[in-house]
């Protein structure tokens, strides 16, 4: 498995070496220090895993995650900092991040990484699985559960169906099917179409 390890600090690059070095299964690609680096040896390199940390220490540096995917689509990527953020988290899974670790865990969690990316699984270490838990868990309370016919009309109004096609393939009235309509959004606690549209790429209801 061929490696890119990609942090603006010496010290993290050198660790991250270390134990790559020790391992049969992972040959290191290439260092990178800044995000246009991150860009530039993905492009010649093609690795299969890149190990990265946010350059900017912000929401805004996610872009690098869809950067790097879209030059190299099949890039597992693995975070590695030390923001323990739950929106960082949730920005970074969502742009395609498939680990996310933290400085602070133990050096076999790495390794456990890189193997389940390079199944084409996820990974978490238990902080982060712990966090995301608890997340989903607000989440949940906040906002009651949607009905199976109301996550249906969601559905169908992310593929762009309007009223009258949704209530002629449900075969329910129009005024149910927005009765539907405006119960998911009170429960969404959203004001318009884009809020329900977000809800089903969140949950995957629909494909891009």
């Amino acid at each position: 498995m061929r490696v890119l390890i990609a942090d603006e600090h010496d010290i993290v690059r050198r660790g991250v070496r270390a134990i790559l070095e020790n391992s049969d299964h992972h040959e290191i690609c290439g260092e990178a220090a800044d995000s246009n680096a991150v860009i530039e040896i993905t492009k010649s390199e093609h690795p299969d895993a890149v190990i990265l940390d946010f350059f900017q220490q912000s929401t805004e540096d996610v872009d690098i995650i869809n950067r790097i995917i879209d030059t190299c689509p099949n890039t597992g990527i693995v975070v590695l900092t030390n923001l323990l953020e739950s929106e960082l988290m949730r920005d970074a899974l969502q742009a395609g991040a498939r680990a996310y670790l933290l400085k602070s865990d133990a050096v076999d969690h790495v390794l456990l990484a890189l193997d389940a990316v390079d199944c084409g699984k996820t990974y978490f270490s238990a902080k982060i699985s712990t966090l995301l838990i608890e997340r989903w868990a607000i989440d949940e309370m906040r906002h009651p559960p949607l009905t199976r016919r109301e996550r249906q009309v969601i559905r169908l109004i992310a593929e762009a169906c309007s009223i009258k096609d949704i209530a002629r393939q449900l075969e329910l009235s129009a005024k149910t099917i927005e009765a539907h309509k405006a119960s998911a959004m009170r429960k969404l606690n959203t004001k318009n179409v884009a809020g329900l549209i977000r809800y089903a790429i969140r949950r995957k209801l629909v494909t891009l």
